[in-house]
C-alpha cells in the first residue's frame, strides 16, 4: 500500500514577486502566506493592505502524483474509482 503526503500550497502573484507557502491544512497554508506577505511589507515599507487577499490561490497537493492545470492526472481506469 502506498501512502501519499497531503499538503496545501498557497500562492500569491504580485506585479514584481511570486509568493508561496505550504501547510498541512488549507488554513495553515493561507496563514503562513499572509505572514510572509506581512514580512515582505515590513521589508519593503509597503502598507499592510498592499495586496488583494481574494487573489490568494490555495490548492491541495499530494506526493507521488502528477498534476496538470492544478488537477491530478489520472489513468482512464482511475476515473471510475
Amino acid at each position: 500500500m502506498t501512502f501519499s503526503i497531503v499538503m496545501w500550497r498557497a500562492v500569491y502573484e504580485s506585479r514584481n514577486f511570486s509568493f508561496e507557502a505550504f501547510g498541512t491544512t488549507e488554513d495553515e497554508a493561507r496563514e503562513v502566506l499572509l505572514d510572509g506577505l506581512s514580512i515582505h511589507a515590513d521589508q519593503y515599507g509597503c502598507d499592510s493592505d498592499w495586496f488583494y487577499p481574494e487573489d490568494i490561490f490555495v490548492e491541495k497537493i499530494e506526493s507521488g502524483r502528477a498534476f496538470r492545470d492544478h488537477q491530478p492526472l489520472r489513468r482512464a481506469h482511475e476515473n471510475h474509482l
